[in-house]
């Protein structure tokens, strides 16, 4: 039997994939190097998760970091060559969570984009017990050739009913990594995203 054809997109996705990875493992490498710990959010650590067989494609980097150093962080990516996406704009008019910065890929190609989150979007508990929380269960996972920091699976949990949450059902990403979730995660791993989220 002749195996599936492999879609053009699909292809472009994987490409775009390995590109942002690259950018990851830079960013994680340079933040390290100036004392910030760095947690992946989604994108690779959802895809090596809920995907084995492959498929599930992302555009951009998601980086968590303590609150106490939100602020180094940003300056590294500056130093990096990203810029503040949101430049210009009020206060009131951007998110306090994270902060969104890009960057130009080679031949200006492509952009790409690292969401810097000093907390989660609606979890109601101040920045400082998110990370507490957070950055108490990780793993590990190689990411553009480093072992890069992810939530643990509790904490994975969390932030796949977080995300469909806040984007609702006509998010089909999000519905997909819920129902891949629910499949995978264990009771006790919910019950402890549950008692992280209360």
């Amino acid at each position: 039997m002749a195996p599936a054809a492999v879609s053009s997109q699909a292809v472009t996705d994987a490409v775009r994939s390995l590109a942002i990875d690259r950018v990851t493992a830079q960013v994680v490498v340079a933040l390290r190097s100036q004392g910030v710990s760095p947690i992946l959010l989604k994108g690779p650590s959802f895809a090596a998760w809920l995907y084995p067989e492959g498929g599930r494609s992302y555009l951009d980097t998601d980086l968590l970091v303590s609150p106490a150093c939100f602020r180094r962080a940003q300056a590294v990516l500056v130093e990096l060559g990203f810029a503040d996406y949101l430049a210009g704009f009020a206060v009131l008019e951007r998110a306090t969570h994270a902060a969104t910065y890009w960057q130009r890929g080679p031949g200006a190609r492509q952009a790409y984009f690292v969401d810097l989150h000093q907390s989660l979007l609606s979890v109601g508990v101040p920045p400082s017990e998110v990370w507490a929380l957070l950055s108490a269960d990780t793993e590990d996972l190689m990411v553009g050739g480093v072992a890069v920091t992810t939530l643990g699976p509790a904490g994975r949990a969390l932030h796949v009913a977080l995300h469909v949450a806040l984007h609702g059902p006509g998010c089909a990403q999000s519905v997909e990594d819920l129902r891949r979730a629910l499949a995978v995660a264990d009771i006790d791993q919910w019950r402890c995203a549950g008692v992280a989220s209360a």
